[in-house]
């Protein structure tokens, strides 16, 4: 019975090309191709509704079983006369050979155009990531006014519908931050767009003179440089909600985003009824430090229920602890009380559940911390201190993918010179430590062209070259950059650490002794580098000076493991190598064997073969087992992530 069932299926197979069902469909679905092209090219300049590509798919769909049931039952003889097929006897050979050219034709045609349409969106991939279509720069606004002092209004104007727009998940918006540097430094739209990868500009100008407002708006498409959409609008102060309101639906609507009901609720909600609280928040926002805070305190007099300034004080406080944790304690407690009185106030606020989160970090608090991110990011989908947050809090955990898929969404919605600097930096970093150091280089080099910081450039393509293994080229990287700025300490830990791995214990001493030197004067308190120091200092006669540090690292690592720190694979690489230069080989290799358990290992857990400090055990069986099991689960990992940026069109 067994040899019977794929007979049966190779004549089903026949039959299916003897009716021209395989022919025949080949050519709809190339037909389908083309129509869902076409109405994927004229869509947006027709101002055809979103759900128009949908419905042609659908209809497309039940064509497709209509046209197999058809083709089954139906064809067209040698004449071109429909009629309905017969069985296979009373078809004659020539009538079947004359009927199959045409399809025959038709069928490689098809194929060819499935094919050349594949490719046309495959092939995109390969090159830079295309500008997303439902992307908007909102640039700073003019101010009508010959009077300087109403453009805070109109400042708080333009933030106000920028907010509104953020708010929407089918619209990607870059920061204010992006385009304030286009205030004073005017470019042709097509070049400012480019920069700030957006298919969308929105200009405006306005003032206020008594309780009216007069805003003009023009939304210009990048790609031709027109313009598509523009209104002018004339408000009373009372009605400053209703027109942040109707500007961000009517430019959401000319842009075909989607607008859901919750996010058109949070579009329409009206933060306070009090216009002279908002004046006065409106100037806080636009003045200096000290100013600010007590506009903000003003403003929370004329509405106690007013959320805006509490989350802005929250953030200003923040910001004063992480200046100085040790001296500003105060201000830590005051942030914690601004966004208990926010979130009482707007619970739906994305601001203040994205500081909150960032006060869960401080706190350790990971889980509570990646919940209040999450729940920004759901409010407000632009929201770019969310994203920095989850990224950083992923960076301490060691979660590569989830560090550079945060990093990349920053990148995307904050294109000041300064963040495309720090976050290209940033993720070069976790590729170079994951080992992928090509893909880091090019994060390196887009890092270089917003800061032209060649010191900084050489001392991370240093550190890259340490990673891949390089140590000769990592110390003529990092002698270059030492050259350009020898007040670099990290440097000097790069030098150190690569003389060391290539046996030039003298010179490692050198540059590890001023490492130190720099981290005794400035309380630094070495962070990093501790055990390979340790260990040049011991092999140049300082033993005292070792073992203080390997019983400092042993005591540090044990209460990090005991708090519930996330990156335990490091503390482990500590004591292992810690209990190593002790002499306890035993405790040693248990801590490697925990290694090996982890997940995130990466680069310089892989060169543990290649690292002095275990040379007493490098020949020994159970350490070449252990490294074995590192280096296969690092190339997994490393496979991982380089399957996952390829997947994601990430560089």
């Amino acid at each position: 019975m067994m040899p019977e069932s794929p007979y049966k299926l190779i004549r089903f197979w026949q039959e299916l090309k003897r009716r021209n069902v395989v022919r025949r469909n080949t050519v709809y679905a190339a037909t389908a191709f083309v129509i869902l092209e076409l109405v994927s090219i004229i869509q947006e300049p027709l101002r055809l509704p979103g759900w128009t590509l949908t419905l042609v798919i659908i209809l497309l769909s039940i064509g497709f079983v209509v046209s197999v049931v058809l083709s089954w039952f139906f064809d067209f003889n040698a004449e071109g006369i429909l009629e309905r097929t017969g069985p296979i006897k009373k078809q004659a050979p020539e009538q079947k050979k004359s009927a199959a050219t045409g399809w025959k034709i038709a069928t490689i045609t098809s194929f060819v155009v499935i094919i050349g349409l594949i490719m046309l969106h495959i092939l995109p991939r390969s090159g830079k990531p295309r500008v997303l279509e439902k992307s908007l720069a909102v640039l700073p606004f003019i101010n009508d006014s010959p009077e300087e002092e109403g453009m805070y209004f109109i400042n708080g104007t333009m933030e106000s519908i920028l907010d509104n727009l953020s708010k929407i998940h089918d619209l990607r918006v870059v920061s204010r931050t992006s385009v304030e540097q286009y205030r004073n430094n005017l470019k042709p739209v097509p070049e400012i767009a480019q920069e700030m990868n957006v298919a969308y500009v929105l200009e405006g100008s306005g003032l206020k003179h008594g309780d009216q407002i007069r805003l003009t708006l023009q939304l210009i498409d990048a790609a031709s440089d027109t313009h598509v959409w523009s209104n002018s609008y004339i408000k009373s102060e009372e009605e400053v909600f209703e027109l942040y309101s109707d500007v961000a639906k009517s430019v959401a609507s000319e842009i075909m985003a989607v607008i859901t009901p919750e996010e058109q609720e949070r579009i329409d909600k009206i933060p306070t009824t009090s216009t002279t609280a908002y004046d006065l928040y409106k100037k806080a926002m636009d003045v200096g430090e000290n100013q600010s805070i007590e506009l903000l305190y003003y403003a929370l007099e004329y509405d106690s229920t007013f959320a805006l300034p509490y989350i802005a004080l929250g953030w200003k406080y923040f910001n004063k602890y992480q200046f100085n944790p040790d001296l500003n304690r105060e201000y830590l407690d005051s942030a914690k009380r601004m966004v208990g009185k926010a979130l009482r106030f707007d619970p739906e606020s994305a601001d203040v559940h994205s500081l909150n989160g960032y006060l869960y970090n401080l706190e350790g608090k990971r889980e509570e911390a990646l919940r209040s991110f999450d729940r920004a990011i759901g409010l407000n989908p632009n929201l770019v201190s969310a994203y920095s947050g989850k990224g950083w809090l992923y960076f301490g955990e060691m979660d590569y993918i989830s560090t550079i898929d945060n990093f990349q969404q920053c990148i995307l919605r904050d294109r000041t010179p300064e963040n495309l600097e720090d976050l290209n930096d940033k993720i070069g970093f976790v590729l170079s430590f994951v080992g992928l150091s090509e893909r880091a280089s090019q994060y390196y080099d887009e890092a270089l062209k917003w800061s032209g910081d060649t010191a900084t450039y050489l001392r991370r393509q240093a550190q890259n070259e340490q990673y891949a293994g390089n140590s000769i080229r990592a110390v003529e990287l990092a002698l270059k950059s030492h050259s350009k700025d020898p007040k670099i300490p990290y440097t000097l830990a790069i030098l150190g650490e690569n003389y060391m791995f290539t046996g030039r214990y003298k010179e490692s001493f050198h540059y590890f002794s001023n490492y130190v030197e720099f981290a005794d004067s400035t309380g630094w308190g070495l962070p990093w580098h501790k055990m390979p120091i340790a260990f040049i200092f011991r092999e140049n006669g300082y033993n005292e000076k070792a073992q203080d540090l390997i019983k400092l690292q042993i005591r540090q690592s044990e209460q990090s493991i005991a708090a519930g720190h996330p990156d335990l694979v490091s503390q482990y690489s500590y004591l292992a190598m810690a209990y190593m230069l002790k002499g306890d080989k035993e405790k040693a290799i248990e801590y490697l064997k925990l290694i090996s358990l982890q997940s995130n290992i990466n680069t310089t857990l892989a060169r543990f073969h290649e690292n002095p400090i275990f040379n007493g055990i490098k020949d020994e069986p159970e350490f070449l087992e252990i490294c074995d099991q590192i280096q296969i689960k690092y190339q997994a990992e490393q496979e991982r992530v380089r399957k996952w940026m390829e997947a994601h069109n990430v560089l």
